[in-house]
């Protein structure tokens, strides 16, 4: 067995890896899927990586692509904005719904009511 010598140093001792280590880089096997890992290929036109599996990054991380739909979701949801609309138009139409009122009643009771309190210190003793 031969040992390569640079400048007085063996290639043996000069080596950064343990021999443990150098022995098991030698095989090769596929990496797990532990979220860590991923595929991609090289545009040469856009000088940029992209995915493999054909989704842009917004898509992957499950955001909104626009601006100020990212920035909107930061500080709230818009699941449950669009829930709350719903919930108020259907609010708005129960109002609508109860808006049935007998004004003619309505009004002698405000005016019944307005005479009392106007005139309530006719009615004290004291």
């Amino acid at each position: 067995e031969t040992t390569t010598q640079y400048s007085g140093i063996s290639a043996e001792i000069a080596s950064w890896l343990p021999k443990e280590t150098q022995t098991t880089l030698s095989t090769y096997s596929e990496p797990k899927d532990d979220g860590y890992t991923f595929k991609a290929t090289f545009n040469k036109r856009t000088g940029a990586f992209d995915d493999s599996s054909g989704l842009d990054y917004f898509t992957r991380k499950q955001t909104p692509s626009d601006k100020a739909g990212r920035q909107m979701s930061n500080f709230f949801s818009l699941a449950d904005l669009e829930k709350n609309r719903r919930q108020a138009t259907l609010m708005k139409e129960q109002l609508r719904q109860k808006r049935n009122i007998d004004w003619k009643s309505y009004k002698e009771q405000q005016k019944k009511k307005r005479f009392i309190r106007n005139n309530e210190w006719l009615f004290k003793d004291g």
